[in-house]
């Protein structure tokens, strides 16, 4: 509502009309800054769905393929509790969800039935990896292959390499090495083409395709929080952004 005030000047009465109140006027801008960032948060709810789905069903079809039919299912929820459930026959039981991807995704959706016992009102929560129990060489302990759901991409799982450059020799590190899902499931040597190329800087070629890995290693989580280097990350590179949201993401794995 706009106010009047009657005001002297001069000896004569002025009366100045007020219009809306600041406080008034900021609460309009306010809900019009909402109502343009909602629209905005869906799109990259629905975005990041469908990469989260990809995302299982790219794994799923390493493991089928592999005939791995012992497979655990590892989840964590914000208060840190964690659980995990065992698949068998996954070649079965994963095959028929397949054919349609929104069952598949919701089928990996889990309550904490900790949160749920403390306040009842315990959240679902999307798978957070897949382990696999694999026989070692000592055949006194099992080694388990664990693949993590956020760090696959494009088929691509992301590992710490260490790179040598064929033509100058040079050598580095990097922790963001993106191999072949399929090799690193394997546990294969890693040739030409089964992981993302990275430039010697030494070299500076414009192209450099003598750059190899030596080898790799899965992730650790580190204590500490680092920024996400998008300049180094292939999958930023290609266009595909990556998104962290838990504290289970990306840029919080470095050696």
């Amino acid at each position: 509502m706009s106010e009047e005030n009657n005001f002297s000047y001069n000896s004569k009465e002025v009366t100045v009309k007020w219009g809306k109140s600041w406080d008034e006027k900021r609460n309009e801008n306010t809900e019009k800054e909402l109502s343009l960032q909602i629209p905005i948060i869906r799109i990259h709810n629905r975005i990041e769905e469908r990469e989260e789905q990809q995302q299982i069903i790219d794994i799923i079809r390493h493991l089928i393929e592999n005939n791995y039919y012992i497979v655990y299912g590892h989840w964590s929820c914000e208060m840190k509790h964690e659980w995990q459930i065992q698949y068998t026959n996954i070649l079965e039981t994963f095959r028929k969800y397949l054919k349609i991807p929104r069952i598949i995704y919701s089928f990996f959706w889990k309550r904490c039935e900790e949160c749920n016992k403390t306040n009842g009102t315990g959240k679902m929560n999307l798978i957070s990896s897949f382990r696999l129990p694999c026989p070692s060489n000592n055949s006194n302990k099992d080694s388990t292959v664990e693949i993590i759901r956020h760090l696959e991409w494009n088929n691509h799982y992301r590992v710490f390499g260490n790179w040598k450059c064929l033509n100058c020799q040079n050598r580095w590190r990097s922790a963001y090495t993106w191999i072949s899902l399929k090799k690193f499931v394997e546990k294969k040597h890693l040739v030409q083409g089964d992981f993302y190329m990275q430039e010697c800087k030494k070299c500076k070629l414009n192209y450099n395709d003598s750059c190899i890995i030596s080898n790799y290693k899965p992730l650790e989580l580190s204590e500490s929080e680092k920024p996400h280097i998008r300049d180094l990350c292939a999958k930023c590179q290609h266009g595909a952004t990556c998104r962290h949201q838990s504290e289970f993401r990306s840029e919080y794995f470095s050696i």
